[in-house]
């Protein structure tokens, strides 16, 4: 049975215009001058101060999760008429999938960045230093330790793929080959192997 996703993909995609333009995962930035909001200037110092922390550092900010302020429980009206605002969760992404610091701010604060359909830029700090090579240049490998052949990568020695010129003398001085012939044999003449 195959399922028709355009219906989900197009919900979701309009659920942006029902939900104060937001959707959640949405990249964000705050709003020029959001140090003089009254809503920012009304909330507790350690707030306040976190909220400072994610302006100043390079990270991604993304929203977790749209919410209005009332429940959109009023029957046939529409949804995007029955709210006076909408709330949005956001983290700061230290790395691409891991976020923290949950805040909550009005969605009125709040600048989605438009990426065009590609991923996020990658800040500086989760950036690390380049060590590619622009000129490539040839491995040094001494003689008889290329590491491309197949036996020094199984670490074998180097006449472990050859067959012996040779029986293999065993303990009780026999050969291999004569003892487990004799043995045979004479299971053979008991009748043991029948």
């Amino acid at each position: 049975m195959i399922t028709n996703t355009f219906n989900t993909l197009f919900e979701s995609n309009f659920q942006k215009f029902q939900g104060g333009g937001i959707l959640s995962g949405d990249v964000v930035k705050f709003i020029d001058g959001v140090d003089s909001n009254d809503w920012v200037k009304a909330q507790q110092p350690n707030f306040i101060e976190k909220l400072k922390e994610m302006m100043d550092s390079d990270q991604n900010i993304r929203v977790s999760s749209v919410k209005a302020v009332r429940p959109a429980s009023g029957g046939a009206v529409q949804q995007d008429q029955q709210v006076d605002d909408f709330y949005c969760d956001i983290v700061s992404e230290i790395s691409p999938g891991l976020w923290t610091d949950f805040l909550t701010v009005p969605a009125n604060i709040l600048v989605v960045q438009d990426l065009e359909g590609n991923l996020p830029p990658v800040p500086d700090s989760q950036k690390r230093d380049d060590d590619s090579h622009i000129n490539p240049e040839e491995p040094e490998i001494e003689e008889g330790k290329d590491e491309t052949n197949p036996t020094q990568q199984t670490k074998a020695q180097e006449n472990d793929r050859n067959l012996p010129g040779s029986d293999t003398k065993i303990k009780s001085g026999k050969t291999t080959d004569n003892f487990a012939t004799k043995v045979y044999m004479e299971q053979l003449e008991k009748g043991n192997l029948l």
